[in-house]
């Protein structure tokens, strides 16, 4: 977890970390990709975005993906529906003209989290496009009092609720899944076949998830699943081709976690 230092190096003794799995070295002053991290074989939760050499990728991102301005007075904070480390969501009303439209409001918390910088995962969010498997995004918000940033996003139904609860300190990089949480190989299939597909969007956008996990999953009884949280979100330069495609394998071993784990629930739910 070294997001939001000074660093401007890795040693390349990190290489040596064979067993490794997770990485956070956003908001740092790199100038490029640590080489290191590519080598490193099971590697799978990478976030690196607010770096000096994502400046212009993220740039171009914000040309290409423009986003409407929703100013903070036209929208109404109802209940809190999560929290998470870059920001707090809330349930909103959105007085859009003459119509109020139900939505979601994240809020994000500080400059620096432990994934990354707001603005940055804002970048990311909006440059995602829609898909059924992401959450849609209405728009920014606009003067706040305090300056705060935001989006508005979908509101989700309360049919969708959270996969399974974050890592602990004890498993360290996996998820924990309750005794009771047993699933049908129908709902399996369906959530991983949902967020394969998110991902294989986020790819062609040019972005790495970082984050692909069941604690940001929602999904329903029937297994359509939401992938959230882009807090750990980085931009990728699809002109580097080898860079691309080793970045891209990072992220395809973290999906292969989430499908072993799926498939061990479908065995409990067999037994």
């Amino acid at each position: 977890m070294l997001a939001g230092n000074l660093l401007t190096e890795l040693p390349n003794s990190l290489a040596q970390c064979v067993h490794l799995e997770l990485i956070r070295i956003a908001a740092n002053q790199f100038t490029a990709l640590p080489e290191v991290v590519l080598q490193l074989p099971k590697l799978a939760w990478l976030a690196y975005a607010g770096n000096p050499f994502c400046d212009a990728l993220e740039s171009a991102s914000r040309a290409q993906y423009p986003i409407r301005d929703i100013d903070w007075t036209t929208l109404t904070l109802g209940r809190k529906l999560g929290e998470g480390a870059s920001g707090v969501i809330y349930q909103a009303d959105w007085h859009d003209g003459e119509q109020i439209v139900p939505v979601a409001v994240k809020l994000f918390k500080a400059a620096v989290t432990s994934d990354g910088v707001p603005h940055s995962e804002m970048a990311a969010c909006i440059a995602a496009g829609q898909h059924a498997n992401l959450i849609a995004v209405h728009g920014r918000i606009c003067h706040h009092p305090e300056a705060a940033l935001g989006l508005v996003l979908d509101l989700i139904d309360d049919q969708h609720t959270i996969l399974v609860g974050p890592p602990s300190l004890a498993s360290c990089t996996r998820d924990i899944y309750p005794d009771h949480v047993r699933l049908s190989r129908e709902q399996a299939d369906n959530i991983y076949q949902g967020i394969a597909s998110a991902i294989n969007q986020l790819h062609a956008h040019g972005l790495i998830h970082g984050d692909v996990y069941g604690h940001n999953i929602l999904k329903n009884e029937a297994g359509h699943a939401i992938l959230g949280d882009f807090g750990a979100a980085s931009f990728v330069d699809l002109r580097n081709t080898a860079q691309a495609d080793a970045l891209l394998e990072i992220e395809l071993r973290a999906l292969a976690h989430l499908k072993d784990e799926l498939k061990q629930r479908v065995l409990l739910q067999q037994k």
